[in-house]
């Protein structure tokens, strides 16, 4: 695949680190199983609804590797959206 005009920024590939005191969404956290098992989970919401801090307490509970990369508007073309999927692949994490 060529390499875009939109450059990836490195702290995109991250997992945010949870706060001490986050809150526990329960309901949410019920459905990490079903999450586990699939091979792409897209979590998409307005900003501040909390879509990081779910995610990242997600894989906090599972013990598997993940790769994470935070999307921006300008990245929803198929070919861009496609490179920054290939690259965080190829930063999975444990």
């Amino acid at each position: 695949m060529q390499d875009t005009a939109v450059p990836i920024i490195r702290s995109k590939l991250y997992a945010p680190r949870l706060a001490p005191g986050v809150i526990d969404r329960t309901r949410l956290a019920a459905l990490v199983p079903a999450v586990a098992r699939t091979p792409v989970t897209l979590i998409s919401a307005s900003a501040g609804y909390g879509k990081s801090t779910l995610a990242s307490q997600w894989l906090a509970a599972i013990d598997m590797k993940s790769s994470w990369y935070s999307i921006d508007p300008a990245e929803l073309g198929l070919e861009v959206l496609g490179e920054r999927f290939d690259r965080a692949r190829l930063r999975e994490t444990r």
